[in-house]
C-alpha cells in the first residue's frame, strides 16, 4: 500500500510539474502583442553593434510557356556588424548560395570582410552548370584567394556622415530623423497573436504570428520618397498597390522575453493571384539577431592581395571581345 502511494504520488508530482512548466511556458506578456511588437522595433534603433543570420529560399514556377519554367534558390548571408565608431567600423560577411533555373545551376560562396583601413574579399567557390560561365583563366586568378581594396579617408567619412554615430540622436540629419520616427510609430504588422514562448540563440523569447498591413507599407514608401525630397506619383502608387494583391505575406516574429529586443523575424511570401506574366509559388526570410551591441572583432587575412581592378576591366573586355569574334565568325560560317 504505501509503495502504490508513493508511485501514485510520484506521478501526479510529475503530472502537475509538467502542467505548471507548460503554464509557465506558455505565458503570455502582460503588453498586449502590439506593444511588445511596436517596442522590440523601437528597441532596433539603439542597438550599434551584433550579429545576424539570414536565410531565403525561394521555389518559384514561370509563367505558362515562358523561360525559365521552374527557378528554386537557397542564400544565407551570416556575419556581424560594429558601428559603433563610425570612423572604426567592422563588418563581416558571409554568403553561400545555390540555385537552379531549369537545366541550369550553380552554387557560390563568398565573404566579405571591412575594417578602417581596407575592404577584405573572397570568392571562395564559384560553380556553374547548364549556362554561362566564367572565362577558366580569370576563375583561376581570382577565384579562391582573398583580395584587398584600400578605403579612402574620404569615403569612411562619407559612410560616418550617412549613419548616426552610435545612435546619437545629434548626428542625424532632419531627413534621417524624420525617417528614424517614421519607423519606430510605423505599424507595419497586424492580427498579432501570441504563440508560445521558444528559445531563440539561447535567448527565451516570446513569439507572435502576424500578417503583413499591405495598405501601411504602401503607405510608408510613399511617405519616404516625401521625407527624401521625392515624389511618388499616382499611377507608381497604383502599381505598387496592385502588385500587393499579388500574393500573400504572413510573418513570426520573436522578442527577447529579458530585453525586449528583436532577436529573429521570418516571412512567408505566396503568389496568390497572379497575373499571365507573373510567377507563382512561394519565397520564404528568415533573420536571426543576437550579441546586441556587443564588440565585433575584423580578422585581416594575412594573404590578403591589393585586387588589381584594371587587370580585371582588362580580361573582362578580352572575354567579351573574343565572345564577340565567335559570333561574328559563326554567322559568316552560316552565310
Amino acid at each position: 500500500m504505501k509503495s502504490k502511494l508513493l508511485i501514485t504520488g510520484g506521478v501526479f508530482a510529475f503530472t502537475a510539474a509538467a502542467i505548471f512548466t507548460g503554464c509557465q511556458q506558455a505565458s503570455a506578456p502582460q503588453k498586449t502583442p502590439e506593444q511588445v511588437v511596436k517596442d522590440a522595433v523601437k528597441n532596433l534603433s539603439s542597438v550599434t553593434a551584433n550579429q545576424f543570420g539570414i536565410a531565403l529560399n525561394g521555389d518559384l514556377t514561370g509563367p505558362q510557356g515562358q523561360a525559365p519554367a521552374k527557378v528554386k534558390f537557397n542564400l544565407t548571408l551570416d556575419g556581424g556588424s560594429d558601428l559603433k565608431d563610425l570612423k572604426d567600423p567592422k563588418i563581416n560577411l558571409k554568403l553561400d548560395g545555390s540555385g537552379n533555373a531549369d537545366d541550369q545551376n550553380g552554387s557560390l560562396s563568398a565573404e566579405l570582410r571591412m575594417n578602417k583601413d581596407n575592404l577584405y574579399f573572397t570568392l571562395a567557390k564559384l560553380d556553374l552548370q547548364g549556362g554561362p560561365t566564367l572565362p577558366a583563366d580569370l576563375k583561376n586568378m581570382y577565384v579562391g584567394k582573398w583580395w584587398k581594396l584600400p578605403i579612402p579617408p574620404d569615403t569612411l567619412k562619407e559612410f560616418a556622415a550617412n549613419l548616426p554615430e552610435g545612435g546619437s540622436q545629434q548626428n542625424l540629419s532632419p531627413e534621417q530623423q524624420k525617417l528614424k520616427d517614421m519607423v519606430q510609430n510605423a505599424q507595419f504588422f497586424t492580427n498579432i497573436k501570441f504563440v508560445n514562448n521558444e528559445d531563440v540563440k539561447g535567448m527565451q523569447s516570446y513569439h507572435y504570428s502576424a500578417d503583413i498591413d499591405k495598405k501601411a507599407l504602401v503607405s510608408f514608401v510613399e511617405q519616404s520618397a516625401v521625407v527624401q525630397g521625392q515624389t511618388m506619383s499616382d499611377s507608381d502608387k497604383k502599381d505598387m498597390e496592385d502588385a500587393m494583391q499579388k500574393f500573400d505575406i504572413t510573418a513570426n516574429l520573436w522578442v527577447d522575453s529579458a530585453t525586449g529586443n528583436l532577436d529573429q523575424v521570418s516571412c512567408d511570401l505566396k503568389f496568390v493571384h497572379p497575373g499571365p506574366s507573373d510567377p507563382t509559388g512561394t519565397i520564404s526570410a528568415k533573420a536571426t539577431l543576437w550579441a546586441f551591441n556587443q564588440p565585433v572583432t575584423v580578422q585581416v587575412p594575412a594573404d590578403a592581395q591589393l585586387f588589381p581592378i584594371d587587370q580585371l576591366l582588362g580580361g573582362l573586355m578580352g572575354a567579351s571581345g573574343n565572345m564577340g569574334a565567335l559570333d561574328n565568325a559563326s554567322m559568316t560560317e552560316g552565310n
